[in-house]
């Protein structure tokens, strides 16, 4: 375990060259993530539906003197997706990283959420629209960025839900094994590229 820990410091050190973007709906879901990359020297765009929270998230980093940007986006629109890879690109010159941590879990949605026999399409509709079309409207965005610079990677933030079965939040876990099957075509797709891809998957309580 602690040679692990040496490397990973190691190779936090090319950190101060890079620029890590992490795109969030709900914003309490990123401020450990954002801030740990940046005590280790990243440049931090915060993206968020929610500016107010991305800006505290943002301003806990520079008062740290870490160097961080809060901008609003809609992780459902693609063309605001667009807009803040190309904010993030303008700002920096670059982008290196990209963390995709982002779901609607709103009492609209994930709150009426139920069983199949109970499903609402509204509800389908705007689960998959932030938490799987949103993932591929970032990663589209940001993938010929990253061969144009010879390389980058992606983290998606998925789910345990997408792996176990439940009575209730189905249209949640389609939405997140949608987010696995999406990382696995990217990783092998354009790995060559020197571009990696791979998820995380959290417990959602």
């Amino acid at each position: 375990m602690s040679q692990i820990i040496r490397e990973r410091k190691h190779q936090c050190k090319d950190y101060k060259e890079k620029l890590p973007l992490l795109q969030v709906v709900q914003q309490a879901l990123v401020p450990p993530d954002a801030q740990r990359l940046a005590a280790e020297g990243a440049r931090v765009v915060v993206g968020d539906i929610n500016l107010d929270g991305a800006r505290a998230v943002a301003d806990r980093i520079t008062e740290a003197s870490g160097q961080a940007l809060a901008v609003h986006f809609n992780l459902a629109d693609e063309a605001s997706c667009q807009r803040l890879v190309a904010t993030a690109v303008e700002t920096f010159g670059g982008v290196d990283f990209l963390h995709d941590n982002g779901a609607d879990l709103s009492s609209q949605t994930l709150g009426r959420d139920g069983d199949l026999l109970n499903m609402e399409v509204e509800v389908w509709e705007r689960t998959f629209h932030t938490n799987l079309y949103g993932f591929a409207y970032t990663c589209r965005a940001i993938l010929p960025h990253f061969l144009q610079r010879g390389g980058g990677a992606i983290v998606n933030t998925t789910s345990d839900g997408a792996h176990g079965g439940e009575p209730t939040r189905v249209a949640y876990a389609c939405s997140k094994a949608g987010v696995n099957a999406l990382t696995r075509h990217i990783a092998p797709r354009w790995g060559s590229g020197n571009i990696r891809c791979n998820a995380v998957s959290p417990a959602l309580s």
